[in-house]
């Protein structure tokens, strides 16, 4: 195996990652979403595109170029040529309209402050203008994803538009920072997403209900929400219980239920679905739950409803189905972890003295400019008064109760109406240190409810023989381990957990997780790479990315068994096409996160501060990993290679060689450095030596085109180009005219 460092923290970060409950997945606030004082953002416009995107014929649909300005008190930043338009749905006909940001809409691969687009929403129905706010911090308490926001003052062609709410865009780049990796399914769902069975084909979910928002470029797509669907629709409890864990963040889920119910979220999937999304994190194979768009939410109502009073247990409509709410109030494990998020989010949380304070803070930091929107009343004639009671008091129409009042209702109601709560138990992660590359032992990881009260016991079967079986051993709270030293004849171990107590008995996962612990032999290798491409070549599209090249070192190679991945945990992050690589060839690949460009363009790019490239088979041969590289920091348009094709060492080289042998690195450019001297260099037919030599010529890729003992080469009949002339221990470049 070749390798230039090895990852020492490998193993630390496989426990880490189970460790990731504990703390808080959304990623801090930045200088994007200031807490502490309200940003402005200028959008300067051609007034005939904002007339254009004003029109209503072109409501929300059309995008124009605009200067986006950004100041603080100590900062200002300006971006040109972003994309403008407005975005809402029923906003669209408000006074005061929301509006995107894009930055890479007309400059592609453009981020400002690691953000690709901003939402501006104007919050026009909401008289506090901070339930959205409340909400969203609300989630980010609970450790569940979360936009980040802001407030900030608007301003379009220098005209004053009121005090906004900032919101963090959900997209690849929201997943990324909250999950293990960005480049899985997004699907938004909106009205009607209420998850009912449709059929198990794919084609049955590519409605708009359920749009996919990434990897759109992919036609196998929408597999992983059909499966999901049709698993909460059409299996039994007791297999859902067994498989769910694995394919849905079922935890999570119910605790985000239990917010959607305390904060009266009727405009979600429970009551109305609407507005949220799943995310397929491919690494982990899971759907993740998402919530979105707060505002109708803490006492705002258009049906006459009083959600503060809703029993909690009966809260979704009785109109329609919801498949999903409806297995947690149905199964009993999940209704008693349902009713512990609800008293532990009030206890925590959600009570009145906890948002009192939160709607202090915001209420004080934006009444001044509040009282200088004049777009504020122009919806439904909201005043500045309005505003300073809008904490503790209802102002009446939709806006059925202030949101003090609101949380003080519901709470009571909630505890009012919850069941008896029994000891939460459950298994909810499990994980290993695979693949292994200088390790010696497979460490497995469990995290679990730290109320089992029980001892882990891991079973575990080596080459398919007889299952073992050995206590976990609990190194923190929940966190539970246990190492199985890995020995030369091993090849496949698989595993599960059983633990039993307080009545429970639970194998987790209902089919054994199998994992290689060798390395696959295999031709193929990483040959060489580029990660940081300043000038040196272009891809068809004319863009400057990393790339990395493959070279098959003997036997023909079905490149579609092979995976290539930037993340030793997500073995299967981006597929080889599906073609034969044939002996001594190569294969160049664009890693420039950009799919959608061609099949040879993958779903990742290279870091130059230092990364690493994985080569794995398929799910059938457990992932076996077959070649990796791991390089520090690289400097622009030098490529990072081995040392001739397939060899153990690598090296910089200063003349990378893309699609060619590694061989040109250590060509001679004269005959300095030795007694043989070949004349003319460049030539138009023969190349003579000073001696007689026994000699190779090459192509640039390697191949070998005339070979013999003289002291003439009759280039006549050679394609004009750059060859390599092996000779007396030297490889030497010439150029046939």
């Amino acid at each position: 195996m070749r390798k230039t460092f090895k990852i020492e923290c490998l193993l630390i970060a496989v426990i880490l990652s189970v460790f990731c409950n504990a703390q808080n997945i959304n990623p801090d606030f930045n200088d994007a979403f200031l807490q502490d004082e309200v940003a402005v953002i200028k959008i300067e416009i051609n007034e005939g595109d904002l007339s254009f995107i004003l029109d209503q014929e072109n409501w929300g649909q059309s995008e124009v170029p605009a200067r986006f300005i950004y100041e603080t008190s100590f900062f200002t930043d300006t971006i040109e040529n972003i994309g403008f338009r407005l975005r809402g749905n029923t906003s669209l006909q408000a006074a005061k309209k929301s509006f995107k940001v894009s930055f890479n809409s007309f400059s592609a691969g453009n981020r400002w402050k690691g953000l690709k687009k901003l939402n501006l929403n104007g919050e026009h129905n909401d008289v506090s203008l901070m339930r959205s706010k409340v909400c969203w911090d609300l989630l980010r308490d609970l450790n569940l994803p979360s936009s980040r926001s802001s407030y900030v003052r608007l301003y379009i062609n220098d005209e004053f538009k009121g005090v906004y709410l900032n919101l963090e865009h959900i997209d690849d780049l929201f997943s990324e920072k909250r999950f293990s990796e960005g480049n899985g399914n997004l699907y938004k769902c909106t009205y009607p997403a209420n998850l009912q069975y449709e059929g198990s084909s794919a084609e049955n979910y590519q409605i708009p209900a359920y749009e996919l928002k990434t990897n759109t470029w992919n036609t196998d797509t929408y597999g992983d929400l059909a499966k999901f669907i049709t698993d909460i629709n059409l299996q039994s409890e007791n297999e859902l219980e067994c498989e769910i864990h694995q394919h849905f963040n079922i935890r999570d889920y119910i605790k985000s239920y239990a917010a959607e119910v305390l904060i009266g979220h009727w405009d979600g999937y429970a009551y109305n679905n609407n507005n949220f999304y799943l995310y397929s994190n491919l690494s982990e194979e899971r759907i993740e739950w998402i919530h979105y768009d707060l505002d109708n939410t803490l006492g705002i109502d258009w049906f006459g409803t009083d959600w503060s009073q809703r029993n909690i247990y009966d809260w979704m409509n009785d109109w329609d189905e919801r498949p999903l709410a409806e297995l947690i109030m149905e199964n009993e494990e999940w209704r008693n972890l349902f009713s512990n998020d609800i008293q532990s989010i009030i206890n925590d949380y959600f009570n009145v003295s906890i948002i009192a304070e939160k709607t202090t803070y915001w209420k004080d930091l934006i009444e001044i400019y509040v009282q200088e929107d004049t777009y504020y009343s122009q919806d439904y004639g909201f005043e500045y008064s309005d505003f300073i009671n809008s904490d503790d008091q209802d102002w009446g129409g939709h806006v059925t109760q202030g949101i003090l009042e609101y949380v003080d209702s519901r709470a009571t109601s909630a505890l009012n109406q919850l069941e008896s709560l029994q000891t939460e138990r459950g298994l909810f992660e499990l994980s290993d240190s695979s693949p292994l590359i200088d390790e010696t032992s497979l460490i497995i990881t469990a995290l679990a409810d730290q109320n089992i009260g029980t001892e882990l016991t891991l079973y575990y079967q080596i080459n398919g023989l007889d299952w073992l079986s050995e206590d976990m051993y609990l190194i923190d709270n929940g966190l539970y381990e246990y190492e199985i030293p890995i020995e030369s004849t091993y090849e496949l171990i698989s595993y599960y957990v059983q633990y039993d107590g307080d009545g429970l008995s639970l194998s987790y996962p209902c089919e054994p997780i199998t994992k290689s612990v060798i390395q696959a032999i295999s031709g193929l290798v990483i040959n060489e790479l580029m990660a940081d491409n300043q000038s040196n070549l272009a891809d068809e599209n004319g863009d400057y990315d990393d790339w990395a090249e493959l070279y098959n070192t003997g036997g023909i190679a079905g490149l579609g068994q092979y995976y290539i991945s930037d993340n030793p945990n997500y073995p299967n992050k981006w597929q080889l096409p599906d073609d034969l690589m044939t002996p001594e060839s190569y294969l160049l690949l664009w890693c420039d996160d950009d799919p959608e460009e061609g099949s040879l363009h993958t779903n990742f790019k290279l870091d130059n501060n230092g990364d690493s490239l994985f080569l794995f088979t398929t799910a059938a041969d457990g992932y076996s990993l077959v070649d990796y590289i791991m390089f520090e920091e690289q400097t622009d348009d030098l490529s990072f290679g081995r040392s001739s094709d397939g060899a153990e060492n690598w090296q910089v080289f200063e003349t990378p060689t893309p699609n060619s042998t590694n061989l040109i690195v250590s060509i001679s450019e004269s005959n300095s450095a030795s007694q043989l001297n070949i004349y003319p260099n460049p030539t138009i037919d023969f190349l003579h030596l000073n001696q007689e030599a026994s000699w190779v010529l090459r192509s640039l890729n390697g191949k070998r085109i005339s070979s013999n003992l003289s002291r003439i080469l009759d280039l006549t009949n050679i394609s004009s180009g750059t060859y390599i002339l092996e000779a007396d221990n030297l490889m030497i470049r010439v150029v046939k005219l």
